[in-house]
């Protein structure tokens, strides 16, 4: 197929010669003569777009004449060919069957075109296949097929489309007309193809059951001649041509139906389609499609097995996945050597293939199969742009055509054109010259002007033209080739003599504080372009482009600055071929003083660093070692991201790139230090090794002390879900833990033991590389030391003991950890619950453990204790004082409120069993004391109340009485001289004293439950009588506050002065206890506690 096409391409390209040939003499014409053509004075193709204007239209008549005539030829073609056909007919005149068949699809197209009928469909199949009744016509089907004697061809119209039932004798060799009524047919229908009825698909019909019972040879045969007849319509109607494949009577496969009717409703449209693309591909893998489609069936056999009664039934179900397979199988090679593929032969795609039952099964006796409309339908967006392609011959011929002319109009513009680009080229270069003459010469050594980007802007020009000479031969571009050399020369010259002492003059310009990396670096490029050492390109590169953007180009504009950048990064390839100035040895010298001042270790190890720093490695971080379960868990103080921490050089992988590096840095640095520094004081290589290391072991340890020291665990300031975190911590595969066993690898530092070949020959490469001072710099390779004895690892020797081998000290704090989350959540559930609390602190066990920890791990785990116990001392306070609001304040507000003694204005006095109730050592205060232990924690005027209840307790129920009690003795002190007699009586105990011997009385309060009398009467001597009295249970106290009380000047007990009118009377109060009620506010200043 491919070489017909070359053929007919190479036909109609020396066809088209003549045209092409013509048209490009007519360019070359107007290009070149048409700027001098004048008319009265007037140039009517002096400019570019005239000259095209002029030429494109001649090249559309071109185009259009050379279709015309292509045209006409195919036209006297078709009509010689037609005269031949109608001769070949008139010797071998046509036969019944033949008339028969053309008169029906003359009769057929007469009636497609006045009814305007859609796509025309073939249905193709052997005898017994069901066409007809796919078509809908059940009723006419004769008793031994579906095709009636000698109906060949059974068109029909199915909705919109045309369809034409071929008879299965078409399809056969046993009709030895067969084969002539299907060329017939064939070219009946490529004549209708004219009129706009052209066959846009096929529909192939088979029996599932003739399939399975045709012998293997037969169904070969049978499978060998549709083939034939599917090239047949592939060459006539187009390559692809779409065709669906209709398997009928599968219900008479034993077990189909029962299947079909188990699957899911919208997986019973058996229906598998094919992909555009070639029918092998499609085809190879055609019966594990046909089994996929009742795998869910076959996955619930044993469940229907058991459910159906029927033994029929059941081996029908049993048998009917082996035999769908084995139908899938005959069905497969039936396909692909129905559908077999080979080069440069016309070929029907298969689209789609359908398998149902029997058609009693679809609605309608008269109606059409939806099945075949649905095919027709799937065929018929493929048929609209197949049809357009096979146009004219079709349509590939036609393009053929207007490709060949478009390519030689192609050829033709691009090689006018090129000529045009290659005239507009030279009048470039002339006018970039005369622009550069008119401008001043630099002045040598000046810095960076405008004028100078100007005068190189024009020499750029020059040598690099706006656009190239267009698609021409070589022999065209020689000369002009030559020119842009010249001038690129040129460019590059300039660029040395003008560009090029300003960047020296940058080299030697020193800034005040200048760090040292950048003196020693400008140091070397000016060494490197004077011819000593070796050029480095890339380095010098970043370099003046920085100062493009700096001091270089200070003085310019952002766009001339773009322009300046171009021309550096020009003038680099130059200075790379040798040296370019004369080094000034004064300035060289001044350079190397002041960079000496550094020591050479601390400028290696920055070096080192630089290096070790560009290897592509991943930090160590939290993100690195735990994912996103260490966002979960921990942050960094700094607030910088998780994602940042350990740089990947202080690693152990970094570490073995400093063994591997350090010994050729230093011996590339001994190299290298004689001509950029010169010959001066400088450490031998072993020390140099040496203290590099040591640096780097400093740095190692400080930056992972700084990493542990900037993490935090996350949630530390909401303490209410500490519990839920140190349980998430507590587990092995947490971020924590995981972070420290990586923590522990990671600070350990491996150091092998490398055989002394090895050695030998690092040293021999060491010294090969520096053959100036060999016997110095293999000293760079120092004797291997023991692990244990590297500065890393001995700092890093308890976090190591803690992550590695049984990682004991792990473990213990992981269950400390895990512990102290069951001890948080245990607290917050007593405290709800109103239980003791546990009786082992794991908090202090925590503390402890955390303790024991590596000084390196104190600051992340520094604050869980005193934060767990700040949020436990939080919770413990607000639970009891809801529980106190909530139990035992409002009844003690009921018991006291407006309650003698503890209200002294309340005319109504507390009973002494709700005194009892309240403040005895059964009591409410303090059974809520011994249910809330931790009551203690209170603070404010909650502990206050709680004190005084505790003073009341000891001083109104000695030795844990029940009840309230107090003894107290009274005796008299003095009294006035107008006084004859005193008497106290309270209840049955009774004071007396009349100036005579003084004799203390012993009292016991209370004397009664419901209530006492206190009655003090005092005679004077002129026979008065004066009565003071009280009564209720809190009588003496009433009685007390009457008088006066102070202590006694003795300091034992109290004097209690009583004043009646003008006399007065002095008593003597003692206990016998410390603690008692006299003398003090404890019972006016309780008040019930309440948060």
């Amino acid at each position: 197929m491919t070489a017909t096409m070359l053929l007919r391409l190479l036909k109609n390209l020396l066809r088209a010669l003549p045209l092409v040939v013509g048209l490009y003499l007519l360019t070359l014409l107007v290009r070149h003569q048409g700027p001098r053509l004048s008319i009265d004075g007037v140039a009517p193709l002096a400019q570019d777009w005239q000259q095209w204007l002029l030429l494109g239209p001649m090249y559309l008549v071109g185009l259009i004449f050379f279709g015309w005539a292509r045209r006409r030829r195919k036209r006297r073609e078709l009509l010689r060919a037609e005269a031949a056909q109608s001769a070949l007919q008139e010797l071998n005149p046509p036969g019944t069957r033949e008339r028969r068949l053309r008169e029906r699809l003359e009769h057929w197209r007469l009636e497609s075109q006045a009814n305007a009928s859609g796509p025309v469909f073939l249905l193709l199949g052997a005898t017994g296949a069901g066409k007809r009744s796919l078509m809908g016509e059940k009723g006419r089907r004769a008793p031994t097929g579906d095709e009636l004697p000698h109906d060949d061809l059974h068109p029909g119209r199915i909705g919109a489309f045309s369809v034409m039932a071929v008879s299965s004798a078409l399809l056969t060799q046993a009709d030895p007309d067969g084969k002539g009524l299907w060329r017939c047919l064939l070219d009946e229908l490529s004549r209708s193809h004219r009129h706009g009825l052209g066959v846009a698909g096929a529909v192939l019909v088979l029996n599932a059951v003739h399939l399975l019972r045709l012998a293997p040879a037969a169904r070969d045969a049978q499978a060998l001649i549709l083939r034939a007849r599917l090239e047949e319509l592939g060459a006539r109607f187009g390559q692809g041509l779409p065709v669906q494949v209709i398997v009928t009577h599968c219900d008479r496969l034993p077990g189909f139906e029962p299947s079909l009717l188990a699957l899911p409703a919208e997986e019973r449209d058996l229906a598998l389609a094919f992909a555009h693309g070639r029918n092998r591909q499609n085809l190879s893998g055609l019966a594990e499609r046909l089994v996929r489609a009742f795998a869910a069936v076959q996955d619930t056999i044993p469940e229907r097995l058991q459910r159906e009664t029927q033994t029929a039934a059941r081996v029908q179900l049993y048998g009917f996945p082996r035999l769908w397979r084995q139908f899938g199988e005959v069905l497969q090679p039936y396909l692909q050597t129905a559908f077999f593929e080979q080069p440069r032969v016309a070929q029907a795609h298969l689209q789609s293939l359908h398998c149902s039952g029997h058609l009693r099964f679809e609605p309608g006796t008269r109606a059409a199969s939806q099945r075949l409309v649905r095919c027709l339908q799937q065929s018929r967006r493929h048929g609209r742009w197949r049809g357009f392609l096979s146009r004219g011959a079709g349509g590939g011929r036609w393009l053929l055509v207007f490709g060949a002319a478009a390519l030689v109009i192609l050829l033709a513009t691009l090689l006018g054109n090129g000529y045009w680009l290659q005239t507009r080229q030279l009048q470039w270069l002339t006018e970039q010259q005369v622009l550069l003459e008119q401008l001043p010469a630099s002045a040598t050594g000046a810095s960076v002007t405008p004028t100078l980007l100007e005068r190189l802007a024009h020499f750029r020009n020059l040598a690099y033209p706006p656009s190239g000479a267009g698609l021409l031969p070589g022999f065209w571009l020689s000369e002009y080739r030559r020119l842009l050399g010249q001038t690129r020369s040129l460019y590059q010259q300039a660029l040395l003599d003008e560009l090029l002492p300003g960047v020296v003059q940058s080299l030697q310009h020193s800034p005040l504080n200048e760090p040292y990396s950048e003196r020693q670096e400008r140091l070397r490029f000016y060494l490197m372009l004077g011819g000593q050492g070796r050029f480095e390109s890339a380095a010098f590169d970043d370099w003046l482009l920085a100062r493009v953007r700096g001091d270089l180009g200070q003085s310019l504009a952002p766009e001339q600055r773009e322009q300046l950048q171009v021309h550096a990064r020009a003038l680099i390839p130059l200075l790379a071929t040798g040296p370019v100035l004369s080094v000034d040895p004064q300035w060289v010298e001044r350079e190397r003083r002041q960079l000496r001042s550094e020591p050479q270790q601390q400028r290696l190890y920055a070096r080192l660093s630089t290096m070790l720093a560009s290897a592509d490695a991943e930090d160590f971080s939290v993100v690195a070692v735990s994912g996103s379960e260490g966002l979960l868990s921990l942050a960094r103080r700094s607030g910088e991201p998780l994602n940042r921490g350990v740089p990947a050089r202080f690693s152990p992988k970094g570490y073995e790139q400093l063994r591997i590096r350090l010994p050729l840095l230093v011996a590339e640095v001994l190299k290298d230090e004689d001509w950029v520094m010169g010959e001066g004081l400088r450490l031998d290589a072993l020390t140099l090794h040496n203290e590099v290391s040591a640096l780097y072991a400093q740095d190692y340890i400080r930056h992972w002390e700084n990493f542990f020291a900037d993490l935090q665990l996350v949630g530390l300031d909401q303490p209410e879900s500490l519990a839920l975190r140190l349980e998430r911590l507590s587990r092995a595969d947490s971020a924590l833990f995981s972070l420290l066993r990586a923590a522990g690898r990671e600070t350990r530092l491996e150091i092998p033991e490398v055989p002394q070949r090895l050695v030998d020959r690092a040293r021999q490469q060491v010294s090969s590389l520096a053959s100036g001072f060999s016997s110095e710099v293999a000293k760079a390779l120092p004797a291997t030391i023991a692990a244990e004895e590297h500065l890393v690892n001995r700092h890093f020797a308890l976090l190591q003991q803690l992550t590695e081998g049984s990682a004991a000290g792990l473990e213990a704090l992981r269950e400390a950890l895990a512990q102290a989350a069951v001890y948080l959540q245990a607290r917050e559930q007593a405290l709800a619950m109103g239980l003791p609390s546990p009786p082992v602190d794991a908090l202090e066990q925590l503390r402890r453990q955390i303790d024991s920890l590596p000084p390196l791990l104190h600051p992340l785990f520094a604050d869980i204790v005193s934060v767990g116990r700040q949020h436990l001392h939080q919770k413990t306070v607000a639970t009891v004082g809801a529980n106190l609001n909530l139990q035992l304040g409002p009844e003690c507000s009921r018991l006291l409120a407006q309650r003698y003694p503890f209200d002294r204005q309340a005319r109504e006095q507390l009973s002494l069993a709700d005194f009892n109730r309240l403040f005895a050592p059964a009591g409410l205060l303090q059974d809520f004391q011994r249910s809330h232990p931790d009551v203690t924690l209170l603070e404010g005027k909650v502990a206050a109340q709680f004190r005084r209840a505790e003073q009341i307790r000891r001083a109104f129920f000695p030795a844990a009485s029940d009840v309230a009690r107090v003894d107290f003795e009274l005796s008299p002190v003095s009294m006035d001289e107008s006084i004859a007699q005193v008497r106290l009586t309270l209840d049955e105990l009774q004071l007396s004293y009349a100036h005579g011997p003084i004799r203390p009385s012993l009292f016991t309060w209370p004397t009664r439950a419901l209530g006492s009398q206190l009655r003090m009467v005092v005679t004077l001597i002129d026979g008065r009588t004066l009565v003071r009295s009280a009564e209720g249970p809190w009588a003496w106290f009433r009685f007390m506050e009457q008088g006066r009380l102070v202590p006694a000047p003795s300091g034992e007990g109290y004097w209690l002065t009583l004043g009646f009118e003008d006399v007065e009377v002095v008593l003597q109060l003692r206990s016998a206890s410390l603690d008692h009620p006299f003398g003090r506010k404890i019972l006016s200043d309780f008040r019930c506690p309440s948060t």
